[in-house]
């Protein structure tokens, strides 16, 4: 289990519960600006760069911080992780917010075993494994909480940008089409989401917001190749 922080505190916290039943839980600080003072006894701190090192040949999970894995998908990771399946799986993400829930289009892989090629950003906007081997599809989601009110939602994906591009600085493709083009997709496949409850306007600020988040990442990411203007 591999757990992306970026903000930390709390939020870090409520992540790191869902996966208390997990037999090794390992976070990383992609960005360096999260609070991990009060980490649970026994999850360990890895740093980026040793990522594929650490993971070998074992199953890894992927979560970023705000992530809750959901007791559906806990049940099927015994079957999906058996040995002769697919190497890797996409994953379902499932936003709570506004009274409602909104299950988008476009699921990143988020489980994978060995063939660990790093993490990146995936073509929807969403954190993401980079697999080398055969992927398939999971039906059970993983669960995303939002801010509990709209600045507090701005903020927590301010701070996830700043993460996340960190990761995202190594791709190939960076720059402002590419930006424009995942942010874009990133906002559609919100508003063409499976949703449920009453959402309303939810789904449009919800919406707006992850489109938001995938273009000041990648721009943040640009900005970090490019280094500081002279």
């Amino acid at each position: 289990m591999v757990v992306v922080a970026s903000l930390g505190g709390e939020r870090l916290r409520a992540t790191l519960e869902s996966v208390a039943w997990a037999p090794r839980v390992a976070v990383t600080d992609p960005g360096g600006g999260a609070e991990l003072s009060s980490l649970p006894p026994g999850t360990a701190r890895w740093e980026v760069a040793d990522l594929c090192g650490q993971v070998g040949d074992e199953w890894v999970l992927l979560l970023a911080e705000g992530d809750r894995v959901s007791d559906g998908l806990r049940a099927a990771l015994p079957a999906a992780t058996r040995d002769g399946g697919p190497s890797a799986y996409r994953v379902p993400l499932e936003y709570a917010a506004f009274g409602g829930t909104l299950r988008p289009r476009g699921e990143p892989v988020r489980l994978c075993r060995g063939g660990l090629a790093g993490i990146g950003m995936s073509a929807h906007g969403e954190l993401a494994l980079r697999s080398l081997g055969r992927v398939a599809s999971l039906d059970e989601a993983v669960s995303v909480a939002a801010g509990a009110t709209l600045i507090d939602g701005v903020y927590e994906l301010d701070r996830d940008a700043a993460a996340w591009a960190a990761l995202a600085v190594s791709e190939v493709d960076l720059g402002p089409v590419r930006a424009i083009r995942i942010g874009t997709t990133s906002l559609v496949r919100m508003l063409l989401g499976r949703g449920r409850g009453r959402l309303g306007w939810g789904r449009l600020v919800l919406a707006v917001l992850r489109g938001y988040r995938a273009v000041l990442t990648l721009g943040k990411a640009w900005e970090g190749r490019r280094g500081p203007a002279t």
